[in-house]
Protein backbone atom coordinates (compact mmCIF):
# COMPACT_ATOMS: atom_id res chain seq x y z
CA UNK A 1 0.00 0.00 0.00
CA UNK A 2 1.30 3.44 -0.93
CA UNK A 3 2.31 5.72 1.91
CA UNK A 4 2.02 9.41 1.09
CA UNK A 5 3.30 11.94 3.58
CA UNK A 6 1.53 15.25 3.15
CA UNK A 7 4.05 17.46 4.84
CA UNK A 8 6.46 20.22 4.01
CA UNK A 9 9.50 18.80 2.25
CA UNK A 10 12.82 20.18 3.37
CA UNK A 11 14.71 21.82 0.51
CA UNK A 12 17.81 19.78 1.44
CA UNK A 13 16.06 16.69 0.06
CA UNK A 14 15.58 18.48 -3.25
CA UNK A 15 19.07 19.98 -3.32
CA UNK A 16 20.49 16.43 -3.24
CA UNK A 17 18.67 15.44 -6.45
CA UNK A 18 20.87 15.50 -9.58
CA UNK A 19 17.85 16.46 -11.72
CA UNK A 20 17.43 19.72 -9.78
CA UNK A 21 21.09 20.73 -9.74
CA UNK A 22 21.54 24.41 -10.55
CA UNK A 23 18.18 25.55 -9.25
CA UNK A 24 18.17 28.61 -7.02
CA UNK A 25 17.17 28.46 -3.36
CA UNK A 26 13.92 30.24 -4.20
CA UNK A 27 13.11 27.76 -6.98
CA UNK A 28 13.75 24.85 -4.61
CA UNK A 29 11.53 26.47 -1.97
CA UNK A 30 8.68 26.81 -4.51
CA UNK A 31 9.11 23.21 -5.58
CA UNK A 32 9.19 22.03 -1.95
CA UNK A 33 5.90 23.84 -1.28
CA UNK A 34 4.26 21.78 -4.04
CA UNK A 35 5.90 18.42 -3.34
CA UNK A 36 5.01 15.37 -1.28
CA UNK A 37 6.84 12.29 -0.12
CA UNK A 38 5.55 8.92 -1.34
CA UNK A 39 6.70 5.41 -0.47
CA UNK A 40 5.76 2.28 -2.41
CA UNK A 41 6.07 -1.35 -1.39
CA UNK A 42 7.97 -3.83 -3.57
CA UNK A 43 5.70 -5.06 -6.37
CA UNK A 44 3.28 -2.14 -6.07
CA UNK A 45 2.22 -0.32 -9.25
CA UNK A 46 3.15 3.35 -9.19
CA UNK A 47 1.59 4.24 -12.53
CA UNK A 48 -0.46 2.33 -15.08
CA UNK A 49 -0.14 2.59 -18.85
CA UNK A 50 -3.01 4.57 -20.38
CA UNK A 51 -3.96 6.41 -17.19
CA UNK A 52 -3.83 10.19 -16.73
CA UNK A 53 -0.29 11.49 -16.11
CA UNK A 54 -0.37 14.30 -13.56
CA UNK A 55 2.93 14.13 -11.64
CA UNK A 56 6.51 12.96 -11.68
CA UNK A 57 8.73 11.29 -9.12
CA UNK A 58 12.32 11.88 -8.06
CA UNK A 59 13.62 8.52 -6.89
CA UNK A 60 15.50 8.97 -3.60
CA UNK A 61 15.85 5.29 -2.68
CA UNK A 62 15.08 1.88 -4.14
CA UNK A 63 14.42 0.87 -7.72
CA UNK A 64 11.48 1.13 -10.12
CA UNK A 65 10.91 -1.07 -13.15
CA UNK A 66 9.26 0.27 -16.29
CA UNK A 67 7.27 -2.41 -18.06
CA UNK A 68 4.88 -2.75 -20.96
CA UNK A 69 1.84 -4.98 -20.57
CA UNK A 70 1.79 -7.90 -23.01
CA UNK A 71 -1.45 -9.65 -23.94
CA UNK A 72 -1.61 -13.10 -22.44
CA UNK A 73 1.89 -13.09 -20.95
CA UNK A 74 4.17 -11.46 -18.42
CA UNK A 75 4.85 -7.72 -18.83
CA UNK A 76 7.90 -6.84 -20.95
CA UNK A 77 10.74 -5.21 -19.00
CA UNK A 78 11.75 -1.84 -20.50
CA UNK A 79 14.14 -0.24 -18.01
CA UNK A 80 15.08 -0.18 -14.32
CA UNK A 81 15.39 3.23 -12.64
CA UNK A 82 17.16 3.96 -9.38
CA UNK A 83 18.34 6.63 -6.98
CA UNK A 84 18.73 10.00 -8.70
CA UNK A 85 16.50 9.09 -11.65
CA UNK A 86 13.28 10.82 -12.66
CA UNK A 87 10.10 8.78 -13.23
CA UNK A 88 7.10 10.10 -15.12
CA UNK A 89 7.99 12.41 -18.00
CA UNK A 90 4.55 11.88 -19.58
CA UNK A 91 2.94 14.59 -17.45
CA UNK A 92 4.83 17.19 -19.54
CA UNK A 93 3.62 16.19 -23.01
CA UNK A 94 0.19 15.74 -24.63
CA UNK A 95 -1.80 13.57 -24.44
CA UNK A 96 -0.66 13.45 -20.75
CA UNK A 97 -1.06 9.70 -20.27
CA UNK A 98 1.38 7.11 -18.93
CA UNK A 99 3.03 5.13 -21.74
CA UNK A 100 4.28 2.30 -19.49
CA UNK A 101 3.55 0.68 -16.16
CA UNK A 102 5.95 1.54 -13.36
CA UNK A 103 6.39 -0.94 -10.51
CA UNK A 104 8.37 -0.58 -7.29
CA UNK A 105 11.13 -3.20 -7.12
CA UNK A 106 12.75 -2.27 -3.79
Amino acid sequence: MTKVAVMQINTSILEAQPFLKGMTTRQLELLAENSMLAEFNAGELIMTEGCHANRFYLITEGQVELESPALGSQPMHIQTLGVGDVLGWSWLFPPYIWHFNARAVT
